[in-house]
Order: structure tokens, then C-alpha cells, then sequence
């Protein structure tokens, strides 16, 4: 019985990230075709748009990821040592 829910909510949790991808994956279709077409065909709207897109980057933690990665571990060291 418990093996059934269990195979249950691996199913449950699979199609979430399935739904996720797909989320995400239309999000960066929207925005490429966004930024092509105000490329394209309303020049004077491309710095206002990579504006909002760094701002809106930025305010969902991208400059964050970023840094993570370009830093090392051993700039974090801490001395907990009390003298």
C-alpha cells in the first residue's frame, strides 16, 4: 500500500518538473522573440527593453548566480575563534 503512494507522488513530482521546463522554456521563447522583433521593428524601445531585462534579472537573484560561480569557496573562510 505504501509502495502505491509512494510511485504516486514520484509521478506527482515528475510531471511538476516536466511542467516547469516547459514553463521556462516558453518563458525564454517569449523573450527572444520579444527582443527580436524590438530589434527589428521598434529600434527606440531596445535600451528601455534591456533595462527592464536586467532589472528584472537582477531582481530574481541573477547577479547572485552569477557571482556564485566566479567566486571560490575559500573567500568565505571564516576564524570563529574568540581570543
Amino acid at each position: 500500500m505504501f509502495s502505491k503512494i509512494k510511485t504516486k507522488q514520484i509521478d506527482a513530482s515528475i510531471v511538476n518538473q516536466t511542467t516547469y521546463r516547459w514553463v521556462a522554456i516558453g518563458i525564454l521563447i517569449s523573450i527572444s522573440l520579444l527582443t527580436i522583433f524590438f530589434l527589428f521593428l521598434k529600434e527606440g524601445y531596445i535600451i528601455p527593453w534591456f533595462t527592464f531585462l536586467g532589472g528584472a534579472g537582477g531582481g530574481f537573484g541573477l547577479g547572485r548566480l552569477i557571482n556564485s560561480n566566479s567566486q571560490s569557496n575559500s573567500s568565505l573562510d571564516v576564524d570563529d575563534s574568540i581570543d
